[in-house]
């Protein structure tokens, strides 16, 4: 989270302590911790490395059955710039209940197809607008 607003020092700080905590034991948050180091590199100015970590999380994340996390990384990827992830992410999203699966699947499609519409700003709105009629039918 700090990566994702350009704050590299609390990032590298936070990176640097989950690192420290790691072990077999956590193993499970891997993906997670991958993220994280995907944020920071991207807050650094290393985006093929922010990339790169992004798509190893979600890799990690589909061998040990985290569809969620597999998505998530995915998308940051995506939001990353890498267009090779795009389909993959349709495609995990297109499988997965849950508000957030459908709208990430969804801007991943548009990005596929070059879809200005559904990416400018009255597009947005219309994804969040789902996001949240998809929230309330699954109280």
């Amino acid at each position: 989270s700090y990566g994702a607003v350009g704050g590299v020092e609390p990032a590298a700080k936070m990176v640097a302590e989950l690192r420290s905590r790691f072990g077999r034991h956590l193993a499970l948050f891997e993906p997670q911790l991958r993220l994280a180091e995907a944020w920071l590199a991207a807050a650094q100015g290393n985006v093929s490395a922010a990339i790169e970590l992004a798509v190893h999380a979600g890799d990690m994340a589909k061998r040990s059955g985290q569809r969620a996390i597999e998505l998530r990384a995915l998308h940051d990827a995506i939001r990353f710039g890498d267009r090779s992830a795009l389909q993959r992410a349709v495609d995990v999203a297109s499988g997965m209940g849950g508000w957030l699966a459908p709208i990430y699947g969804a801007h991943a499609a548009a990005l596929a197809d070059r879809d200005a519409a559904v990416l400018d700003g009255d597009g947005i709105v219309q994804l969040r607008r789902m996001a949240v009629e998809i929230a309330w039918r699954e109280r």
